[in-house]
Parts: C-alpha cells; sequence; structure tokens
C-alpha cells in the first residue's frame, strides 16, 4: 500500500480508505469482517487539523497558553478592571518618525 497519495478533501471519501478494506479483507479472510464495521469520520479529523492549524497560525507557538480558560479568565479581569490611562503616556513622537 502506498500511503503517500494524495487526498482532496470533498463529498467522497479518499480511495487510499478502499485500498486498506481490501489489504485488511485479504488479512482477515477467517473472520467476518465488514467494510462498515470500521468508520472513521476523515472529515471530522481534516476539520480539527485545520482549525489547529488555523489556531497555530493565529498565535503560534503560544496557543496551548493562550487558549487556556485561566489566561483567558485573567485576561477578562484585566480587560475590566485595569485602568492604564495614567500608566500609558502620549508618544513623544509619532510612528512614522520612530519607525524612520
Amino acid at each position: 500500500i502506498s500511503l503517500t497519495k494524495m487526498v482532496r478533501l470533498g463529498d467522497v471519501s479518499p480511495t487510499i480508505w478502499d485500498e486498506i478494506v481490501e489489504k485488511m479483507e485479504e488479512k482477515l479472510v477467517d473472520r467476518d469482517f465488514q467494510e462498515e464495521d470500521i468508520l472513521i469520520d476523515w472529515k471530522k479529523l481534516a476539520n480539527k487539523r485545520k482549525f489547529d492549524r488555523e489556531l497555530f497560525e493565529k498565535y503560534g507557538f503560544l496557543k496551548d497558553i493562550i487558549l487556556h480558560p485561566r489566561f483567558q479568565y485573567v485576561k477578562q479581569l484585566i480587560e475590566e478592571h485595569a485602568d492604564f490611562r495614567g500608566v500609558v503616556a502620549d508618544p513623544i513622537m509619532p510612528w512614522t518618525t520612530a519607525i524612520i
């Protein structure tokens, strides 16, 4: 079995699954095996991996820390109760001048 095939996600299942089922049926001839006995929800797994990639693109390696419930709770408390108006002053020069 060649597992290096590219699988395009769509309305049909990947063709590699058919090859795997055929090989399993050959190996498990003495047992009662049907393709429907093993259900793999490949769309759900693909959507989960896509979601994980998008989160990693947004938050990077800090994804697990930023999305942790305690971090979210502390962030919410800070946003609701902290007042940074006296701490952060107006900039001395405009950003474009500072960058140049």
